[in-house]
């Protein structure tokens, strides 16, 4: 089964917040505090929500971001 698939599986057809944080293994604060961070805003405790994201997108983004980084055993020996 596929990223895409497991995850829709998993979640259905979107992903809240606070699942997300919990996959990558944050709290939902540093969850908001990095998509702020990414944006060049400051982050406000009080704009902190759960969210959604369509599940699709958060499987390309993570299919996305892992080949575009090289792994990190190669040439590690």
């Amino acid at each position: 089964m596929d990223l895409k698939s497991k995850l829709n599986c998993l979640y259905g057809s979107e992903v809240t917040a606070s699942e997300l944080a919990a996959l990558f293994g944050i709290d939902l604060i540093e969850l908001h505090e990095m998509i702020a961070q990414s944006r060049g805003e400051k982050f406000d405790n009080d704009s902190v929500v759960d969210f959604a994201v369509p599940t699709h997108e958060v499987a390309g983004q993570i299919i996305a971001q892992e080949t575009s980084t090289p792994s990190q055993n190669n040439g590690s020996k």
